[in-house]
């Protein structure tokens, strides 16, 4: 009886007896390597072995293996690992060939376990890499590519009312919905019926008071409307028909086109003209790295980190922008970019922040991400002592240094790299105007990953035209909730019990203090 039969048997039937039977089913949690930060590289090597080698054992007892992984590339790892461990021979006992790679199948389960009466051994890729990773795996992430709709992308279907729209001559707007008028004054907009579909957009009201204006656009003329691109969180003004302000904001924009142009053209032809590195393909490491993520990707982080490793395997030099909002994601996508050029035999990459808070917030992500592996991280800023720069220094100088996170410290004279190939910039646009230039010219001979939550217009005027790669991230991850901004008057007692609420519900607190005399005694 298959799933369908038994959900039709189980509905036709008004009285139900369960009983419940104990199969004789093991959990393979005793064979399950154990990943810490504790235990040295090589038990936790020799603990991999010998659970593989346990895997050959039930084949030889006659059971059946089946591996299920949760993405290709950890079923790609599973069969590295399985060539490496077992030899392929057969059984001196009974003749049989043993030592049969299972055939990896695409699946995502708890954990694994053994059926001793069914002699099923079923394996999961939380014994295989010795890790838990919670079940999120989400119907979208299939087909990245194929689902990921660009910015002027609009599918009428999946617009809902309320939505912001963009008119390309009238402004930001909110989807109304689909009207039908019973002339058209275009052949393309009547319907069989004899009525013409109009797109209803509302704008702003002049004055308060007054009812808001519609905006009636034909369906032929819908390539003008495309979706508000931002996060849902956020409160928009709406234009006015008829006001100024829109104009004045496109006007502004295509005047700068002309002051960038010269730029745009010498930065582009000099890199065209720079031979760069091209990283290889992806190796095992970075297979097994990217397998120990600890959540599920979206399917924008998906394609950001798939054109991000495309643009590294290309011989010209790498210049692209990553934009997405506070915790969606971006620094997962810098981390495997690091690791990638790490195994490219090119020393470093090289994560410039410009804030202290965010550089030790990044190094932690780095050094969790690459806990099992032989990577070494350094961090430089101003807040080291005098000795430990130096020392940073002088290893960078030799190339005994993979990675290397700092802030404006990196960019002074006195860091010298031996082979530099990746940059990360995380918030380019808080750096001052003579860093700015200093990475400008980078540009030109090193592959540059910038990541940022709010872009300078300039460069999300060159990305949007794209004069500029760019890889948007506008999927928040499972239970991520938008960010709420109140603008309230000073209220101590209201500060307070938002502060214990949120240390109640176990969270973390910033207060932010604008006087530097008064900072003890406010904390006080």
């Amino acid at each position: 009886m298959g799933v369908d039969g038994l959900h039709s048997w189980i509905k036709s039937e008004v009285n139900l007896e369960i009983e419940v039977v104990r199969f004789g089913i093991d959990s393979l949690e005793a064979y399950r390597p154990i990943r810490s930060g504790g235990i040295p590289p090589e038990v936790e090597t020799a603990q991999r072995r010998e659970f593989f080698h346990q895997l050959a054992r039930w084949q030889r007892q006659g059971y059946t293996v089946r591996v299920f992984c949760s993405s290709e590339v950890e079923a790609r790892r599973f069969e590295e690992l399985w060539d490496e461990y077992i030899p392929l021979g057969f059984s001196v006992e009974n003749g049989a060939l043993v030592g049969v790679k299972p055939e990896p199948e695409r699946g995502t389960l708890s954990g694994g376990f053994v059926w001793h009466d069914l002699k099923l051994v079923v394996v999961t890729d939380n014994e295989i890499f010795g890790r838990r990773r919670p079940i999120t795996r989400r119907e979208t992430c299939r087909h990245v590519l194929e689902t990921s709709a660009t910015f002027a992308d609009l599918d009428l279907s999946e617009l809902e009312v309320g939505d912001l729209v963009v008119h390309a001559t009238y402004g930001i707007g909110k989807f109304v919905g689909l009207e039908t008028v019973c002339r058209g004054s275009k052949p393309q907009d009547v319907t069989p019926t004899g009525e013409t579909e109009y797109i209803v957009i509302e704008y702003a009201p002049r004055r308060p008071g007054d009812s808001p204006p519609k905006l009636y656009v034909p369906l032929s003329q819908a390539h003008l409307v495309s979706r508000y691109v931002g996060f849902r969180g956020s409160r928009v003004k709406l234009n006015t028909l008829g006001s100024k302000r829109w104009a004045k904001t496109r006007a502004q924009v295509e005047r700068a086109v002309m002051d960038l142009a010269s730029e745009l053209l010498m930065i582009q032809a000099a890199r065209m003209a720079h031979q760069g590195y091209a990283f290889g393909p992806d190796t095992p490491w970075q297979r097994e790295l990217e397998g120990m993520f600890p959540y599920e990707e979206t399917p924008d982080q998906l394609k950001a980190i798939l054109e991000t490793k495309a643009d590294m395997e290309k011989p010209r030099p790498m210049d692209r922008l990553i934009c997405g909002d506070v915790g969606f994601g971006k620094t997962e996508v810098a981390i495997r970019a690091a690791f990638k050029a790490v195994m490219g035999w090119q020393t470093g990459g090289s994560n410039w922040l410009p804030r202290r808070c965010l550089l030790n917030n990044t190094t932690i992500h780095f050094e969790n991400g690459w806990r099992r592996s032989p990577v070494s991280i350094e961090l430089l800023s101003r807040f080291r002592s005098k000795k430990e720069q130096l020392e940073v220094i002088e290893r960078l100088g030799r190339g005994a240094v993979d990675i290397v996170i700092g802030t404006h410290r990196l960019l002074q004279d006195d860091v010298i790299f031996k082979d530099l190939g990746l940059v990360i910039i995380d918030e380019e646009q808080r750096f001052g105007v003579v860093h700015k230039e200093k990475l400008k010219k980078l540009r030109f001979t090193v592959d540059v990953l910038t990541m940022t939550a709010t872009p300078i217009p300039r460069t999300m005027y060159l990305a949007l035209c794209g004069l500029r790669d760019i890889s948007v991230i506008q999927t928040p991850p499972q239970n991520r909730l938008p960010v709420e901004t109140f603008v309230i008057e000073q209220d101590d007692e209201l500060i307070r019990k938002a502060i214990l609420r949120e240390l109640m519900r176990g969270g973390q607190v910033f207060y932010l203090h604008n006087r530097v005399n008064s900072i003890y005694q406010k904390a006080e």
